[in-house]
């Protein structure tokens, strides 16, 4: 009878694997995957955007005319941050029933419990319409792994459903959050300090322009908290000020944030105006948490 891991150890084994992105680097930690996959009779394909950026997908099953059920993680991580770490980052430490380490929650504990599931089941799943399992690489910076998987490959197939492995307090949720990102640049006048009136401030422009999308009733749920990036905001030169805003909703039911909806053209055209900017607008929505395995529909345009 073959053996495989239990969720824990699997965790422990992926959280040794350092896959702090940036780099990544998630190639071994795929093929790690990948070798258990293929041993317990999986069809396995790679996929890499970039040299060691790898993601993977697996599936078992055969053709009853049903689709497989899909399940996805990511294997990348959020960095270790400045602070020291009391316990060890890559997986060492199981304290009192906790397991530490960078990932542990989000998302190789996920991965892991997903990945021993099909395992387990994988002798039950040969002759059934099966599984389709998608890790994708560097979900955490721009989810590239999952956008070359859906533009550039043909291995995702189709579905009937998907579960995300991200952690939700082990209740099942329904839904998705939508995202809406603005770039803006307000400009304004430098002026002397012994003349300010002469000056024309361009954070407060943004200032305003920040708070009518903050009020602003997109129909449906209320989008959630604004944040802008100060890091920008400061490097800006005086006269100008580049900024970011950020809009997203966790329910079932989301707003269109998409740029057809005439609420959305107002709540930017309305904001712009009263800040007297110029935007370059990226819109966003991807059909899957994290933006992975699905094609997201992004585009640019300029309002004035």
């Amino acid at each position: 009878m073959t053996h495989y891991p239990d969720a824990v150890a699997l965790t422990r084994k992926l959280l040794s694997f350092n896959t702090i992105n940036p780099p990544g680097a998630e190639e071994a930690c795929a093929s790690h995957l990948g070798s258990l996959l293929e041993a317990a009779g999986f069809r396995i394909d790679y996929a890499a955007f970039a040299p060691t950026r790898t993601s993977l997908v697996a599936r078992i099953g055969r053709d009853t005319g049903k689709p497989p059920l899909g399940f996805t993680g990511h294997i990348d991580t959020v960095p270790l941050g400045a602070a020291a770490w009391k316990q060890d980052a890559f997986g060492a430490s199981l304290e009192g029933g906790r397991l530490y380490g960078r990932g542990s929650s989000d998302m190789k504990s996920g991965v892991a419990a997903f990945v021993v599931a099909a395992l387990a089941l994988a002798d039950r799943l040969r002759e059934a319409p099966g599984i389709t399992l998608v890790i994708t690489a560097d979900e955490e910076c721009g989810c590239g792994g999952a956008a070359f998987l859906a533009r550039k490959t043909s291995l995702l197939g189709t579905i009937g459903a998907l579960v995300v492995g991200e952690p939700t307090g082990n209740y099942p949720l329904v839904g998705h959050k939508g995202a809406l990102w603005l770039e803006a640049r307000t400009t304004g006048v430098t002026a002397h300090g012994s003349m300010p009136e002469r000056g024309d401030n361009a954070i407060f422009k943004a200032a305003r322009a920040v708070d009518v999308l903050r009020n602003f009733d997109f129909g449906r749920s209320t989008p959630g908290a604004g944040t802008y990036d100060f890091k920008r905001q400061w490097g800006a030169q005086p006269h100008g000020l580049t900024w970011e805003y950020w809009l997203a909703s966790g329910d079932d039911e989301l707003p269109d944030l998409s740029p057809q909806n005439p609420r959305v053209q107002w709540a930017i055209a309305s904001s712009m105006r009263c800040a007297k900017a110029t935007s370059s607008v990226a819109i966003s929505a991807s059909g899957v948490s994290g933006g992975q395995a699905m094609t997201s529909d992004s585009r640019t345009r300029s309002l004035a």
